[in-house]
């Protein structure tokens, strides 16, 4: 089963990349919606359009793709699937979070170096009507990092370029280190965010 579905997700990206990068990247800041792995596309970006855009051009626009999700999901979360998604989570014995104004960035710190899927972090977060604007910069910083540095070590991969495969790598390795820190800096250091279950 999972074998057929990592075939299914690679013939779309196939399929995706030969329409174009409008397509494309259109693509990518839709179908992670509805689930789909975000590195998957960050991770084949790079190959595909490299030729086309440039390493640069590539980046740049996985990120857009990325923050135009982050947008989305924020945007469906607060009002067009909120009445579904709260039904799913009350069906659940939960409450909607409720987030007092001085946590937020806290919150949205947290639960963006969380392990948590990319989708999920999205829609918790526009559940919990944390604001707008430190949503959009904190999530522009943390997910944009990773996209950048697994669309450089994605396409450096694929082409065996060993220099660009450190940048990558060494991208990666400091939002991994990061993200730990600062699990670590919140867990010890602040108290947690007063959410109301």
């Amino acid at each position: 089963m999972l074998t057929e579905l990592h075939g299914a997700i690679a013939h779309l990206i196939a399929w995706l990349g030969a329409g174009g990068p409008w397509m494309f990247f259109g693509a990518m800041a839709l179908l992670p919606c509805i689930g789909v792995p975000m590195t998957t596309f960050s991770l084949t970006a790079g190959t595909i359009f490299r030729d086309q855009l440039g390493i640069g051009g590539v980046v740049a626009a996985a990120v857009a793709a990325t923050m135009a999700n982050i947008a989305l999901t924020y945007w469906l979360a607060r009002g067009a699937l909120r009445p579904v998604l709260r039904n799913l989570v009350e069906k659940r014995g939960h409450r909607l979070p409720e987030v007092e104004s001085g946590d937020a960035k806290d919150l949205i710190v947290l639960v963006r170096v969380s392990p948590a899927p990319f989708f999920i972090k999205n829609y918790l977060l526009g559940l919990a009507d944390v604001p707008l604007a430190p949503y959009f910069v904190i999530s522009f910083v943390v997910e944009g990092f990773y996209t950048a540095g697994f669309t450089v070590f994605g396409d450096a991969l694929l082409h065996g370029e060993g220099g660009k495969i450190v940048i990558g790598a060494t991208v990666l390795v400091v939002a991994i280190a990061g993200t730990h820190f600062v699990r670590r800096h919140y867990g010890k250091k602040r108290k947690p965010a007063r959410v109301h279950r």
